[in-house]
């Protein structure tokens, strides 16, 4: 598990659209900010709820779920 993944779970149950990295201080979006957007921007977002193509990755597929 990462750091940040209880941050991202704290931000989502906050209804918030970004947190602050706890390692980096860098700002992430989160799904809910992603998913307003309303589609993928192929920039590789640590929470993009959107699938991705086979030339993308070869791991799973992100959930696409908000508020877990």
């Amino acid at each position: 598990m990462n750091r940040w993944d209880s941050v991202h779970a704290d931000a989502l149950a906050d209804g918030k659209e970004w947190y602050f990295d706890p390692d980096t201080r860098l700002l992430v979006l989160t799904e809910i900010s992603l998913l307003a957007r309303g589609h993928c921007c192929s920039s590789g977002c640590r929470h993009c709820p959107y699938p991705l193509t086979a030339t993308e990755s070869d791991g799973p597929e992100p959930s696409g779920e908000v508020g877990r």
